[in-house]
């Protein structure tokens, strides 16, 4: 067995600045010593700038890997996918999903492919997907941009893609099946979502909705 984690080799440095920097992913498998596979010192995976944060996930059912960079600040981000051996190897020849320019802000992958919530030329987000071998520029819309409409998070369940956003500012969620059939889900209450989450090996999704008379 073995796990993938984030660490901040510089965190006792003296200057404060640098701290955070030279943020690096490592894997260990349990019994042995972890070993950096992703990190901007050691010239490790596709990002060399020391203050960029690399985060990594392995979606449920797929043999990849999926690498995030953040500057920390905005919400936009780069990202890579690897074969999940080549990556545990630190050998991985990662290849770009999306730029900044893409404007994605969200993404997430399982057997059927690549999902991305971005704001390219959607001022209120749109969901789109495509294969593993695509790319966020050239997915295909799967819940379009719409008036008065904003779109906020995406997972995916085994069931259907779900989506958590506002009508203006009425929280709303979407339930978009493997087939490509839209469907606007009622909500228990008027108020906000504050998080959506789903696994892509069980049906169905969780949220957390809170509103002016009922916290959450």
């Amino acid at each position: 067995k073995s796990l993938f984690f984030t660490r901040l080799p510089d965190i006792d440095s003296a200057d404060t600045g640098a701290r955070y920097n030279n943020s690096e992913i490592l894997h260990w498998v349990f019994g042995s010593e972890p070993r950096v596979v992703v990190g901007a010192k050691q010239a490790l995976g596709p990002n060399r700038d020391p203050g960029l944060v690399p985060g990594i996930f392995t979606p449920r059912g797929t043999d990849r890997a999926i690498l995030v960079v953040s500057d920390g600040v905005t919400p936009e981000m780069d990202a890579w996918e690897a074969p999940i051996g080549d990556v545990r190897a630190g050998k991985a020849n990662w290849r770009r999903i999306a730029t900044r320019e893409d404007s994605v802000t969200g993404l997430f992958g399982d057997a059927s492919g690549l999902y991305f919530l971005t704001h390219h030329d959607a001022p209120g987000f749109k969901v789109t997907h495509t294969g593993w071998n695509g790319e966020a520029a050239t997915a295909a819309p799967l819940l379009p941009a719409a008036k008065d409409m904003f779109y906020e998070q995406v997972r995916g369940g085994r069931d259907a893609i779900y989506v958590a956003g506002r009508e203006r500012l009425t929280g709303a969620l979407w339930r978009i099946t493997r087939d490509g059939k839209v469907e606007r889900l009622p909500l228990p209450q008027q108020g906000s979502i504050d998080s959506l989450s789903a696994e892509s090996d069980r049906d169905g999704a969780i949220i957390r909705l809170s509103g002016y008379a009922t916290p959450s």
